[in-house]
């Protein structure tokens, strides 16, 4: 989800999850900052 909340361990055990298939060559995960965003605290 753009702009939302992620964990960067998760991100990672799903990187080698995906590394671990036969037909996955590379995993590359970018992370990109979204302009303009606020954050809202409820």
């Amino acid at each position: 989800m753009e702009g939302g909340w992620y964990s960067s361990n998760l991100i990672k055990v799903s990187k080698r999850r995906l590394q671990k298939l036969a037909y996955i060559e590379n995993v590359t995960f970018q992370e990109r900052k979204v302009p303009n965003k606020k954050i809202c605290w409820m």
